[in-house]
Parts: structure tokens; C-alpha cells; sequence
């Protein structure tokens, strides 16, 4: 082997070792964080469930705990200490609305709407019902389970009543827009999904269904300008 060609060996070595001391490095950064999430994560659940078990009556650790699971996506355990919190607290607003949405997850509609009924006795005719956001989710997720099930009349009474309380939350627009969508009123629809986009603009799902309205009447070009708006959100990843 020449010089020349032990020095060009000597350099794609050396490449290779750096490329491979960059990777390394960042599987190790990587994986720490990883470690170190996962570490607070349990420590996290670990202190919920001794203080639970420290304090089985307390409705707020359960409570906190329950939601905890939940954001972990254990959901049996969540489902267990919601109930738990109910059992302590039958009155527990936000464990009755967290519950039955886990319900609505697992096409439990009866179950559901067991808890949500509650909560909407317990809170329409409160002082504050007017500004009462776990309300308005109590009739967010009733709407939801009127579009789930074919009751579009229902969704449409609690999407608008969840509206009363919030008027600018872009997702009941969304979920309205549906309904209307489902009852073939297109320009209805259409316009409560411009909504939607009025109060999140990178909302592209909506840009899609109002796509979707105008290529069900025939106005193909308008539905490829609204694809085009909703192509362009995702490709810049903002939604």
C-alpha cells in the first residue's frame, strides 16, 4: 500500500469512527431522556397510589390518580379509581365527565350517559351553569354520543347547548359541522366548519370536510382549492 493510499484510509477510517461516536452519542442523550421520563412518570404514579392507599377515603387522591392512569393510557386502572372517587364523592363533577368520555372511548354509550346525565342534574340550574366549562363538556360528549349513534337531532340540542357556554371552541363547531353534514344540509355544514377554522385556523381536518361537502354537490373545483389549504397545513406539520 502506498502512502497516498494509506492516508485515504487512514481518513475514511476516521470518518467512520466520528460518525459513529456522533451516533452513539445521541443514542445515549436519547435514550437518557427516555430513562429520565419514564423515571418521573413512575415516581409520579408511585407517590398517586401511596397516597391513595395511605388515604383510601380521600376523594381528590383518587381523583388525581384516576387522571394520571388516564394520561398513561392505562385505562382499566383509570376506569377503577374514577369509580373509586365516586364511591367517596358521588358528586365528583370532574370524575363523573372524565369516567363517562372513557366510556364513550369504548362504545359504552348507556354507561356513559349514566354519568353525564348526573352531572348535568347536578350543574344546569347551578349559579355559574352560564360559564361552566365542565358542563359544556357534560354536553360536548352527550352530542358525541348522539352522532355516534345515528341521533342527530339529540347531537344537534347538545352541541348547541355546549355552544351557549363556549362559543369559540373549534372543535364543537367541528363535531356541529358533522351533524349538519349527516343531514346532507352541506351549506350549513360548510359554514359551521369556516367556524371551526375561525378559531383555529390549522384545523386542516376541516379544511378536508368542507372538501368533502363541495365534492358531494358536484363543485369539484372548490372542493380542490380547500384540499389544497388543507395539504398545505400538514405539509408545514402546524396542526
Amino acid at each position: 500500500m502506498t502512502d497516498e493510499q494509506l492516508n485515504k484510509a487512514i481518513k475514511i477510517i476516521g470518518t467512520l469512527v466520528a460518525i459513529l461516536f456522533i451516533i452513539l452519542v445521541y443514542l445515549y442523550y436519547n435514550n437518557r431522556y427516555g430513562y429520565i421520563r419514564a423515571s418521573k412518570v413512575d415516581h409520579e404514579i408511585n407517590y398517586l397510589e401511596e397516597t391513595a392507599t395511605t388515604n383510601p377515603r380521600n376523594a381528590k387522591a383518587r381523583y388525581l390518580l384516576a387522571k394520571r392512569y388516564q394520561e398513561e393510557g392505562m385505562i382499566a386502572e383509570a376506569i377503577e379509581q374514577y369509580k373509586a372517587t365516586l364511591t367517596i364523592e358521588p358528586d365528583y363533577h370532574q370524575a363523573l365527565v372524565d369516567l363517562a368520555s372513557l366510556y364513550i372511548d369504548k362504545n359504552n354509550y348507556e354507561l356513559a350517559t349514566k354519568y353525564l346525565d348526573k352531572e348535568i342534574k347536578l350543574s344546569k340550574d347551578a349559579f355559574q351553569a352560564k360559564t361552566n366549562y365542565l358542563l359544556e363538556d357534560a354536553y360536548y360528549y352527550k352530542g358525541i354520543i348522539g352522532l355516534n349513534t345515528g341521533n342527530l337531532n339529540a347531537a344537534e340540542k347538545f352541541f348547541k347547548m355546549a355552544k351557549e357556554i363556549n362559543p369559540s371552541d373549534s372543535d364543537l363547531f367541528y363535531q356541529l359541522a358533522q351533524v349538519y353534514e349527516q343531514k346532507n344540509n352541506y351549506s350549513k355544514a360548510i359554514s359551521y366548519y369556516r367556524l371551526a377554522l375561525k378559531y383555529d385556523p390549522y384545523f386542516w381536518e376541516a379544511y378536508e370536510a368542507i372538501a368533502n361537502c363541495y365534492e358531494k354537490q358536484g363543485k369539484k373545483a372548490q372542493a380542490q382549492k380547500e384540499l389544497i389549504k388543507a395539504s398545505q397545513i400538514k405539509d408545514k406539520g402546524s396542526y
